[in-house]
């Protein structure tokens, strides 16, 4: 900070990486699920998800998503985990929180 050309003091800012905190799924219309980064989720074909919370350190979670198998699945949709996995073996196991190109978070998942 300066007066006129006078240097009066410095002021660090650390800014925190943007990161998920924590995915509230609701599945198959019951029963919430909170997971964590790191965390481990493994739902069956049959099951149906529903994300009715995403937690994040960001002030706001305008555009934040969930991406599974490449399908975005929105805040309040439902998807049933047969659509998001048409083959019972698939490459990519992991539930991702992005917003944007950023991605937020992983969350491994074992599909039964």
């Amino acid at each position: 900070m300066t007066q006129g050309e006078t240097l009066l003091g410095r002021c660090i800012v650390r800014l925190a990486s943007p990161k998920v905190e924590s995915l509230v799924l609701r599945v198959n219309g019951h029963g919430l699920h909170i997971l964590k980064p790191k965390s481990a989720f493994s739902p069956s074909r049959e099951d149906t998800l529903c994300i009715e919370e995403i937690r994040t350190n960001l002030s706001s979670t305008d555009g934040v998503s969930m991406m599974i198998n490449g399908q975005t699945v929105l805040l309040g949709e439902v998807m049933a985990v047969k659509e998001l996995y048409p083959a019972s073996r698939t490459s990519d196991t992991q539930l991702k929180v992005e917003k944007g190109s950023l991605v937020l978070g992983k969350i491994p998942l074992n599909v039964r």
